[in-house]
């Protein structure tokens, strides 16, 4: 067995020792993710922008800081593990729906950048101006699309 396979098992049993509720918020976090990327592969965005708008803006729920971190927790450590699948728009898309089933509404945000004459793209999540998902060193480098759903609306 590889360093590598040992690394993923060792994961994978500190998994099932955590406590029911981070268990849940991970099997939540994988079904959310492979349909962030079912959507991703076959459906143009414009179809699926509603599913990730959110509670209408103006509404305020309350939340802890502690609970969005447990959200964040769990879309990174099931993400890890098929890291090369769930790419950065599956795991920003995910973690949208899960805030947005808890009264949140965070922004995606998609931007590019060009380094050694290659574009690159990159998506992350931000909710109340910090970034939840997709943090990278060099992401003030990527010029941001405008954000995106705009509205909460199916149309």
């Amino acid at each position: 067995m590889s360093h590598n396979q040992r690394s993923r098992w060792g994961g994978l049993l500190r998994l099932l020792r955590l406590p029911i509720k981070n268990w849940l918020l991970a099997v939540e976090a994988a079904l959310e993710l492979m349909l962030m990327k079912v959507l991703v592969l076959l459906v143009p965005p414009a179809r699926y922008g509603w599913l990730v708008a959110g509670p209408a803006p103006g509404s305020t729920p309350s939340w802890s800081k502690e609970a969005v971190r447990d959200l964040v927790w769990a879309v990174e450590s099931v993400g890890q593990y098929a890291s090369k699948t769930f790419s950065c728009l599956p795991r920003a898309l995910a973690l949208q729906r899960m805030l947005c089933r808890r009264g949140l509404r965070g922004t995606v945000r998609f931007g590019v950048k060009k380094h050694n004459g290659v574009v690159l793209a990159h998506a992350w999540l931000v909710l109340d101006g910090y970034v939840l998902i997709g943090r990278l060193a060099d992401l003030e480098e990527y010029m941001p699309f405008p954000e995106w759903p705009k509205t909460s609306s199916k149309t």
